[in-house]
C-alpha cells in the first residue's frame, strides 16, 4: 500500500517537534489551534469508491469540526513486522487496525498507547462486552477498541440445495450437527455431482476454519501455566475424534471437492460458481456477488453446526489501536472522527442514530453506504451489548440481502462465540493445515501419530520458543 503524501509532509519539512504543541509519530500533532489526526484505516488507493466515500465523510466532518484535520495515512501497518518497524521509527498513524491476537504482544512491547482513562471518560469501557474488553486489556490497561467483529457461520448455496432436493417450504434443510452436515454433503454429491462441503487447506486458512469443528468436539489446544508459559494440550481423544471426522468427510462421505488444495479465495470461487454447497464463512461474503456474479438471494446463512460439545463459532475482526506517540488531543479527536463515521466505537448516541439513518437513505453521496443488514447487526452484537440494543433501530433502507436468509445465523443464543487462540495462532494454523492435508490425501493416514507429532511440534518449535 502507498502512503499518500499530503499536507502533513509539507508541514514536517518546515517544522520540528520543539515548536509544536505536540508531536506524534514525527508528524504534526497540533498547529494553529488545530489537531491533526492521521487515519491509518483509510482505504487503499485502489479502492476508488471507498476513498471517495471517506473523502466525503472527511469534508462533512471537518466542516462541523474546523479545529480537527483528518489526514489519510493508509499503510501496511497490520503486518506485525511492518507495524513494529513503524513503531520503532515513531512513524505510526494516530490510529490503525490490528488483529485481535496481536494486541497484547504489541502492548507488552510498548507499541500501543494506553487509552484506559480516555475510554473511561467517554464511557466506552463499560459499553464493551466482557469478552471484548479482555481482548484489548493488558496488565490491567486498555489498549484498543474492538471494531468490525464477526462470528463464523455456515453458508449455504441454495442453487445446489435445490438441485439436490433439499429445499422444503422455501427453506433449505440445514444440517444441525457436523454429523448431519457430512450426511447432507454426501446426498448433494450423489444428486448433483458437486462437492457438498469444502474448507481451505493451505495458507493457514484450513486450520483457521477447522477450529470451529475442533472446539465443538471439545478440543483444548493450549493452557497457560502459573509462570506465564503455555503448554500444548491437543494430544487428546477429542482431537483424534475431530480429525477422524475430517478423514471421514473425504473417505467415507465423499463430501469434498476433488481438488482439496484450496485457500479461502479458491473456496469462495467454487462456492460462488455453484461447485460447493456448504462452507464456513462470516456471512455475507461480498466477493461472491462482486467477483463471481452469484445471485445474492442464492446465499443462505445459518449457525455453525453442533458437535459433541456444542456449537462454537470463531470470532474475528479488527481492533482500533493508537500510536504510543499520540497525544490525548489526538486520541479524543480520533474518537470523534470515528463516531462521525459510525464505526469503531461501541456506543450509539441519539445524534449518531439520526445521522446513520440519514446516511442509509442518501447513498448517492456516500456510494458504499448500501449496507448488508447482517453486517449492520452482528458486529455490534458481538462487540457491545449497548450498541446491539440500539443498532436494531437503524435498519438500513438500502439493505441488499433478504433478512429471512440470515435469521438463523443471527440467532446466536446457543452458540459459543470464541476468539482465536491466545498465542502462536498462525503457527498453530499452519500445523493444522498439514494435518488436514494429510487426512484428505492419504487414505492410510495414522491419526493417532499425526496428533502426537503435531502437538509436540507446536510445543517444541513454537510455544517453547516464545519470549
Amino acid at each position: 500500500m502507498k502512503t499518500k503524501k499530503l499536507i502533513a509532509l509539507a508541514l514536517m519539512g518546515v517544522m520540528s517537534c520543539s515548536v509544536l504543541a505536540g508531536c506524534s509519530q514525527g508528524k504534526v500533532a497540533e498547529k494553529d489551534g488545530k489537531v491533526y489526526v492521521y487515519d491509518g484505516t483509510w482505504p487503499e488507493e485502489s479502492a476508488v469508491d471507498g476513498v471517495k466515500d471517506m473523502e466525503a465523510f472527511r469534508d462533512d466532518f471537518q466542516t462541523e469540526n474546523p479545529d480537527i484535520v483528518i489526514v489519510d495515512d493508509a499503510g501496511n501497518y497490520i503486518d506485525p513486522q511492518t507495524y513494529a518497524a513503524k513503531a520503532n521509527a515513531k512513524q505510526l498513524p494516530t490510529f490503525n487496525y490490528m488483529m485481535f491476537t496481536d494486541v497484547k504482544a504489541n502492548a507488552k512491547a510498548g507499541y500501543l498507547r494506553d487509552i484506559t482513562e480516555i475510554m473511561k471518560k467517554n464511557g466506552l469501557d463499560t459499553a464493551l462486552n466482557d469478552q471484548m474488553l479482555d481482548l484489548v486489556t493488558y496488565d490491567g490497561k486498555i489498549y484498543g477498541i474492538p471494531d468490525n467483529a464477526y462470528a463464523q457461520g455456515l453458508e449455504i448455496n441454495l442453487n445446489l440445495f435445490e438441485q439436490a432436493g433439499l429445499i422444503e417450504n422455501g427453506k433449505p434443510k440445514v444440517p444441525n450437527t457436523w454429523q448431519e452436515l457430512a450426511e447432507t454433503a454426501k446426498v448433494i454429491r450423489e444428486k448433483t455431482g458437486k462437492a457438498g462441503y469444502a474448507l481451505p487447506t493451505k495458507n493457514n486458512q484450513g486450520g483457521w476454519h477447522f477450529m470451529n469443528i475442533a472446539w465443538s468436539y471439545g478440543v483444548e489446544f493450549m493452557k497457560q501455566e502459573n509462570d506465564g508459559s503455555y503448554t500444548a494440550t491437543f494430544d487428546s481423544q477429542e482431537m483424534r475424534d475431530a480429525l477422524q471426522y475430517m478423514y471421514d468427510l473425504k473417505w467415507k462421505y465423499n463430501a469434498l471437492p476433488d481438488d482439496i488444495a484450496i485457500d479461502k479465495a479458491g473456496l469462495e470461487s467454487m462456492f460462488g460458481s455453484d461447485e460447493v454447497a456448504m462452507m464456513i464463512a462470516d456471512p455475507p461474503t461480498q466477493s461472491l456477488t462482486t467477483a463471481y456474479d452469484m445471485n445474492i438471494d442464492a446465499i443462505y446463512a445459518d449457525r455453525v453446526p453442533a458437535g459433541p460439545s456444542g456449537r462454537f463459532a470463531q470470532m474475528g475482526g479488527g481492533i482500533v489501536v493508537f500510536s504510543p506517540e499520540a497525544t490525548d488531543a489526538q486520541v479524543e479527536a480520533a474518537l470523534k472522527w470515528m463516531k462521525f463515521r459510525g464505526k469503531e466505537t461501541p456506543t450509539i448516541t441519539e445524534e449518531e442514530k439520526e445521522r446513520q439513518a440519514v446516511l442509509e437513505t442518501t447513498p448517492a453521496k456516500y456510494r458504499n453506504r448500501k449496507v448488508d443488514i447482517v453486517k449492520a447487526k452482528i458486529g455490534p452484537q458481538i462487540v457491545s451489548l449497548a450498541a446491539s440494543r440500539e443498532v436494531f433501530d437503524i435498519i438500513p433502507v438500502n439493505t441488499n440481502v433478504k433478512a429471512e436468509n440470515y435469521e438463523n445465523y443471527l440467532n446466536m443464543e446457543d452458540v459459543t462465540i470464541k476468539p482465536e487462540e491466545p498465542v502462536c495462532c498462525q503457527e498453530l494454523y499452519a500445523i493444522l493445515d498439514k494435518l488436514i492435508q494429510e487426512v484428505f490425501t492419504n487414505e492410510n493416514a495414522n491419526i493417532d501419530e499425526l496428533v502426537k507429532t503435531a502437538n509436540n511440534d507446536f510445543q517444541v518449535n513454537h510455544l517453547d520458543k516464545m519470549d
